[in-house]
């Protein structure tokens, strides 16, 4: 603090792209490709590339896909893009 000036550096992530990986319990095989099309699942995404990542956000989202009925557990990854501080959002 200088003067009575505060000065607050913050950072917030942004996000880069979402991706889908479907895993097959059985197998144990986790793939990009699945019985349901990208699109129907990406639909009920509200969060998007560009966006700033928003935790509450993501969780409504976890919960719209889960409520389609058809998967039996929905996850979120996000992971660090590498050449960036920022990061990226990957749906499951």
């Amino acid at each position: 603090m200088q003067e009575g000036v505060v000065a607050i550096k913050l950072s917030e992530a942004i996000v880069q792209r979402l991706n889908l990986q479907f895993h097959n319990p059985k197998t144990g095989e986790t793939k990009d490709e699945g019985n349901t099309r990208p699109e129907v699942i990406l639909r009920q995404l509200c969060t998007a590339p560009g966006q700033v990542y928003n935790v509450r956000q993501a969780k409504r989202d976890i919960d719209a896909v889960y409520s389609m009925g058809i998967f039996e557990d929905v996850n979120l990854l996000p992971t660090p893009v590498e050449d960036d501080s920022e990061s990226s959002v990957q749906k499951v």
